[in-house]
């Protein structure tokens, strides 16, 4: 069976360099076993005779840990053999196989799908191809996230072209049972790989992975993890201001304003929350028993909540810890939302959205009919509805003021939702964050074609 030397591996990226300018941003022929840069995700792989191989799982993955910014075209190129996988990309967190494209080939066949936020393969496509003889197929998909698309080429023949529905993201190696073998991986660009650090201070919307937003009057105030970055945005979609979080594992979550103005950014990444001015300047980071926080409410005495992966830590406004609660209550609650109902807590695991008196932090009701997956809260003060984001099941899910699930909200016309994560509510709009993009929907207009749409700017 022939082999491809690691000389003549590097030989060809050495030429495609020099011929198209182009830069290997992930290069492994896998001679040295499996490096640190690679991490196994359901199932386990190992490297023999300079082939890596799964060794069993279904949908097992192996996944570089470089990440891939949204900014520049590329291609993905793996010699693959016994038609038992191929290439997942642009996946949403490489430790965990949801939110990606794939590309693999089985029995004769290439097939194009993608990994939908509860992990499940979608298939978009099937198409048959001539294998070669020597049971080994050189697989390539080539990337735009400018025009979203992508292409795939089996064996210099280009088969398909497909819409782009992830843009950013981990990429890595597909493995559909065990005997999946691989020769080789690259990713090439034509330029230098961008980092989310390239984009920081660039006057630029870096809307990416967007899980948390707040209003601050007319200003949409969103959380980018993936840059490191707080931004303000306008009503329609103008970059306001910027503040990029100091530290290397800084994650920027939940948001929340003092009765001041002074805001409140959750670093997730930190254990901590951060507290800055008018001016927008750090003035003090607490942190408290905190472990692992994600979001962040203030009441009307501005004292301060903030949900963790242990219940509810409260806080004065001075960051001085008081008594919390909530304790063992959640699976994986993730938003939260103050309102003159009470807190409201999503839990995405267990599928449920509890509403919690703020004294006690006991509960005083739950919510369960219609979710999956809730996420993103916001309460309409005055009609008393509740919106409620779940990703899950790809909608936005609203209840009316008693407490019953009135309408599930998908805008048709637009293809659907991405993965909605989080709502705002104003007098005459709804502000649906969309992953990598903000909808914004006139009120009871949910069904059809948005007013706005917000995308991240990358020159």
């Amino acid at each position: 069976m022939f082999r491809m030397t690691s000389f003549l591996f590097l030989v060809l990226i050495m030429f495609a360099q020099a011929a198209f300018s182009q830069t290997a941003w992930i290069a492994d022929d896998f001679d040295n076993g499996l490096v640190d840069d690679w991490k196994q995700v359901n199932g386990s792989w190992s490297v023999q005779d300079s082939y890596v191989r799964a060794q069993g799982g279904q949908r097992s993955y192996l996944m570089s840990t470089k990440y891939i910014m949204r900014t520049k075209p590329y291609y993905i190129e793996a010699r693959i053999g016994n038609e038992k996988g191929g290439i997942v990309f642009c996946m949403n967190d490489y430790a965990t196989p949801v939110m990606a494209h794939y590309v693999v080939l089985e029995s004769h066949e290439m097939v194009t799908g993608y990994l939908s936020y509860n992990g499940e393969p979608i298939v978009t496509r099937r198409v048959s191809y001539l294998a070669p003889k020597d049971g080994f197929v050189t697989l390539k998909v080539e990337v735009d996230p400018v025009k979203r698309t992508y292409s795939v080429n089996v064996q210099n023949h280009e088969l398909v072209l497909e819409a782009l529905r992830y843009r950013s993201g981990y990429a890595g190696l597909n493995s559909l049972a065990s005997g999946f073998t691989c020769d080789f991986f690259q990713v090439v660009g034509s330029q230098p790989m961008d980092t989310p650090s390239d984009l920081l201070k660039t006057a630029q919307t870096q809307i990416d992975h967007l899980e948390y937003m707040t209003l601050l009057k007319d200003n949409i105030v969103v959380s980018n993890p993936v840059v490191g970055v707080v931004q303000w945005l306008n009503s329609i979609g103008e970059y306001t201001l910027e503040i990029a979080l100091q530290g290397q594992r800084s994650e920027p979550r939940g948001t929340a304003f003092l009765s001041d103005n002074t805001m409140l950014v959750v670093d997730g990444g930190e254990n901590a929350v951060r507290m800055y001015n008018r001016e927008a300047e750090l003035e003090r980071i607490f942190s408290g028993s905190l472990k692992d926080p994600r979001d962040i409410a203030v009441d009307e005495k501005d004292m301060i909540y903030v949900l963790d992966q242990e219940g509810v830590k409260v806080f004065d406004k001075f960051g001085k810890e008081q008594d919390g609660g909530a304790r063992g209550l959640f699976k994986n609650a993730r938003h939260m939302l103050y309102t003159a109902n009470g807190l409201y807590v999503s839990d995405e695991r267990a599928g449920k959205v509890f509403l919690l008196d703020p004294q006690g932090l006991s509960v005083r009701k739950e919510f369960k009919e219609g979710f999956v997956h809730p996420a993103g809260m916001a309460l309409d003060e005055k009609t008393g509805e509740l919106y409620i984001t779940d990703p899950g099941a790809n909608v936005v899910i609203k209840y009316n003021k008693d407490g019953v699930l009135e309408d599930y909200i998908d805008p048709v016309t637009i293809n659907g939702f991405i993965s909605p994560r989080c709502v705002l509510i104003t007098d005459d709009r709804i502000i649906v964050g969309d992953y990598e993009r903000i909808l914004i929907f006139q009120k009871n207009s949910l069904t059809v074609r948005p007013s706005l749409e917000i995308f991240a700017t990358y020159e």
